[in-house]
């Protein structure tokens, strides 16, 4: 799976690179996107392993998923790994949470001081670019610091390296997220014990207002019937047990129906990620099995990690992340 991984990263880097000067130079340049994308995606998930085998708790090594090459996705769906153990005690479950991101965040801004050293600005084509990538608050000070602002008419190519730098940074933000089971879902446990539920929900009707009202592609009466009953759809859920198959059948076809409206306009969503993010939020569950020491406080220096956590993903949280021409 890492082999596998490693050779559709790589065509995605090819795809990314500049193929400008020597055929080594142009494969050297595209080769640094998986190594710099799967060092931080391994520093991630290196983080959860060694907090679960500090607490021994059992766990498998990190597990790479490939994917399809850019332009379709980046060569990869991530890495995970398998905790067999059950956390019960809140501090441990705050550590394991936190450990993932934490690791990778460090990893993913030194990758992206790198590779924007190694950016460039150039001249806009007529046609402009087909994609337009969003910038978090952390990426654009970074951005504006090394690189600086380009001129009207120019834009700021980034490296390969910087391009995974993005993408981990964004990953962490994903990851952060306080809902369900995802690494902020077991820190917003572990800190606010059974308010988990309610912050759970709260996140997962955002996801999906923001992804449809964030950058709306509805022009027709029925594609904003079809938005409308979607946000509402997604309070019904909020409120409603889950396991419902009717409500989550309906949830789907609202979903469907969003893609479709956004397929038949000339530009996609650049808010839909976090559209299908509360889907995938959503069908993974929103609750998390209650820790048997909710009693216990954390210690303040886990409460200042957790405010550290908070603070990392609001900087690399990326509110209008990819935007693609369709037609």
């Amino acid at each position: 799976m890492l082999a596998a991984t490693v050779f559709t990263t790589f065509l995605s880097g090819l795809a990314m690179a500049e193929p400008s000067g020597s055929s080594v130079r142009y494969v050297a340049d595209a080769m640094t996107f998986p190594a710099a994308l799967l060092s931080i995606l391994l520093a991630h998930e290196l983080g959860h392993f060694l907090a679960c085998r500090r607490y021994g708790l059992d766990a498998t090594l990190p597990l790479f998923i490939p994917g399809p090459p850019f332009p379709l996705a980046i060569g990869t769906f991530g890495a995970f790994i398998r905790i067999r153990s059950r956390i019960r005690e809140r501090a441990k479950l705050f550590d394991v949470g936190a450990a993932g991101p934490l690791a990778g965040f460090v990893l993913a801004v030194a990758w992206t001081i790198v590779g924007l050293r190694l950016s460039h600005i150039i001249e806009l084509p007529s046609k402009g670019s087909p994609l337009e990538f969003g910038e978090s608050a952390l990426f654009w000070a970074l951005r504006r610091l090394i690189v600086g602002e380009p001129p009207t008419g120019q834009d700021v190519v980034l490296h390969p390296i910087a391009m995974a730098g993005w993408l981990g940074l964004f990953v962490t933000s994903l990851n952060l997220l306080a809902a369900g089971q995802l690494d902020g879902g077991h820190i917003a446990h572990a800190m606010f014990g059974r308010a988990h539920r309610v912050i759970s929900r709260v996140v997962f009707v955002g996801l999906v207002w923001w992804g449809v009202l964030g950058d709306p592609v509805a022009e027709t009466w029925w594609q904003w019937a079809g938005a409308g009953a979607l946000l509402i759809w997604s309070l019904v859920l909020s409120l409603r047990p889950p396991g419902r198959k009717l409500a989550l059948n309906v949830f789907l076809g609202l979903v469907l129906l969003q893609i479709v409206a956004q397929i038949n306009s000339e530009t996609s969503s650049a808010s839909g990620v976090w559209l299908v993010w509360g889907l995938l939020v959503y069908l993974f569950g929103l609750d998390h099995p209650p820790a048997t020491d909710l009693h216990t406080p954390l210690s303040p220096a886990r409460r200042a990690v957790g405010v550290v956590c908070l603070a990392v993903f609001l900087g690399t949280f990326i509110p209008l992340p990819i935007k693609a021409l369709v037609n």
